[in-house]
């Protein structure tokens, strides 16, 4: 893309629908809502194991690969994942440029009401409005990306998620970004091989990024997880979990795709 990246134009649209969304619905009515919503789910415990664990990714299509599948009922899928044993289900509701949807997330998660599987809302973060939205709409975690915020900014998004008991998932994608999101007091690290301003993909990044992650974070490996080898490779550099979407959703048989990348194949 030209000088003004993807992620800027994500950004810019998200600030626009934004502030449509607080005139609809004031943040003290989101507030209020919030107050018969309970607790979230463990999202950090559900990440910790002896293996690598699966973060599976719910994902209709993106701006980088256009439409992924035709077939996008999020009950269904979630319903597959759970049944195959994931870790946690993280869902896309950005609308604009992945066709979410915010219900797709309150949907999954009544769902999943009686399971111990958090339900991970991914989208571009930028306002405490969103983090109030998310509780609403039953997300348990949420993506928080050191590339679309301001240091103070995603300092304060942490304070609000923490006295919320949220755990997010502070997403770097190079060195500068990780010590950022260190100073900030993320928890769980998440590295991204893909690029969001180019989309073109680093594969090693994991590998470099690892030495200057102190011990005790939880470490997240995203974008390009296609194959038991690359699990095997995060295992190799002690990842805690992978989230994939894309080698799922385009697979023609999602359990089996899962058991092949955590490969748990039977016969």
């Amino acid at each position: 893309m030209s000088s003004s990246s993807i992620l800027d134009k994500i950004i810019s649209t998200k600030q626009k629908t934004l502030e449509i969304k607080k005139n609809q619905i004031p943040i003290g009515d989101l507030l209020k809502s919030m107050e018969n919503v309970n607790l979230p789910k463990n999202f950090s415990g559900s990440l910790m194991g002896d293996t690598v664990m699966l973060i599976a990714e719910m994902k209709k299509a993106s701006p980088s690969k256009g439409l992924i599948t035709e077939s996008y009922e999020p009950k269904d899928i979630a319903l597959t994942y759970s049944e195959s044993n994931v870790a946690a289900i993280s869902i896309l509701t950005d609308h604009e440029f992945f066709q979410g949807e915010l219900s797709h997330l309150e949907d999954v998660s009544h769902l999943l009401n009686t399971t111990s599987i958090p339900v991970f809302r991914k989208d571009f973060i930028i306002d405490e409005y969103q983090i109030y939205e998310s509780r609403v709409h039953g997300a348990d975690s949420l993506l928080l990306m050191v590339s679309a915020l301001e240091n103070k900014q995603l300092k304060h998004l942490i304070t609000v998620c923490n006295s919320l008991w949220i755990q997010p998932l502070v997403e770097t994608h190079n060195q500068i970004e990780l010590e950022i999101a260190l100073d900030a007091g993320a928890e769980i690290i998440g590295i991204n091989h893909r690029n969001l301003h180019d989309f073109s993909m680093d594969m090693n990044l994991v590998e470099k990024l690892r030495p200057f992650i102190p011990q005790g974070k939880i470490i997240v490996a995203e974008s390009g997880i296609n194959t038991h080898q690359d699990v095997q490779k995060m295992k190799f550099l002690e990842v805690n979990a992978v989230l994939v979407g894309e080698s799922i959703m385009k697979a023609q048989n999602i359990r089996k795709k899962i058991q092949e990348l955590m490969g748990t194949n039977e016969g």
